[in-house]
């Protein structure tokens, strides 16, 4: 940019299923010796034709066999009057009902975990569709994290290609609804791979797994660790 001269920056920040405050900055590299660095401030209040209250359901930790159920109030934040003509949850984990608080303004979902939950974190969505023009369709983020009789980290391993270099990873395994038990065996997919059990806190155990190599033939294998816990006697 010649000296007195100017330019445009052009942005463009999609509001799509944003809501509340914005502040989103944009940040402009120059050779500016004394100001190399120049910040763009987009900021704003996103209103809604129907609000989600909440706009998320996080249940938290809950057991496999956990019956609680929670609600979002569906609501109007005009005076336009609309009427929920779809309503569906995006996983099987979780079931979804609708009541009515008052027609064309308020309903309530109903939101509740469904089954024998496998232990691990769960997430969804309840996608709701409206005849409202302003706003059709509303997503709301649904999160749990189900606590076995043990709690396994990480519930599968990730390896990056390294060009055959071996690797080291862990899986931690430590109680959740029981007290105490005890790892039997583990036993790796490829007999290369060496395990170790390690104490980990009180009562739990780290599994470490060494001289792994990324290859397609491990691709979809697993680790298996034998407990003596009748509930979860085999973790893959």
């Amino acid at each position: 940019v010649a000296p007195g001269a100017e330019t445009k920056v052009t942005a463009r920040l999609s509001l799509r299923g944003r809501r509340g405050q914005q502040h989103k900055s944009i940040v402009v590299e120059s050779n500016d010796a004394n100001q190399p660095h120049f910040t763009l401030i987009l900021q704003g209040n996103v209103a809604v034709a129907i609000e989600a209250r909440p706009d998320r359901v996080i249940f938290g930790r809950i057991t496999a066999e956990t019956i609680t159920t929670t609600s979002v109030e569906i609501v109007s934040s005009g005076t336009n009057a609309f009427h929920i003509t779809k309503l569906e949850s995006t996983t099987p984990n979780f079931t979804v009902s609708q009541e009515t608080v008052e027609d064309g303004k308020s309903y309530k979902i109903l939101v509740a975990p469904t089954g024998v939950l496998n232990p691990g974190g769960i997430n969804g969505s309840i996608h709701v569709e409206t005849d409202s023009p302003k706003q059709s369709v509303i997503d709301i983020p649904v999160s749990a994290n189900v606590v076995g009789d043990l709690i396994v980290a990480p519930s599968e391993i990730i390896l990056p290609d390294r060009d055959g270099r071996a690797m080291t990873r862990y899986v931690i395994i430590r109680p959740g609804n029981t007290n105490a038990f005890k790892i039997e065996s583990v036993e790796a997919p490829d007999p290369a791979i060496k395990t170790q059990i390690l104490p980990f806190g009180s009562n739990g155990f780290r599994i470490m797994i060494e001289n792994i190599v990324a290859s397609k033939e491990l691709d979809g294998k697993t680790l298996k660790i034998t407990t003596d816990l009748e509930k979860m006697k085999e973790i893959l």
